[in-house]
């Protein structure tokens, strides 16, 4: 799943779905892109939303990019 997030927004919640072609979800997260603390908050929302374990959830590539390349077990 490729996902774009957005950080340092006011709530994390899903943006958009299918904005363009090659992204799946759009979501808006409430952490800062410093000390990997957005790409926390991204595995802990799509755990809570998808209901898998946090563990199930690995980012593939874009770590820190906006653009991630997101796995889920």
């Amino acid at each position: 799943m490729r996902i774009k997030v957005y950080p340092n927004k006011p709530k994390t919640k899903i943006r958009n779905v299918k904005g363009r072609e090659d992204i799946d979800l759009h979501i808006d997260l409430a952490a800062a892109p410093e000390n990997n603390k957005a790409n926390i908050e991204l595995v802990n929302f799509l755990s809570e939303h998808l209901r898998v374990s946090k563990s199930s959830i690995q980012i593939k590539s874009g770590q820190k990019s906006r653009i991630k390349t997101v796995i889920i077990e």
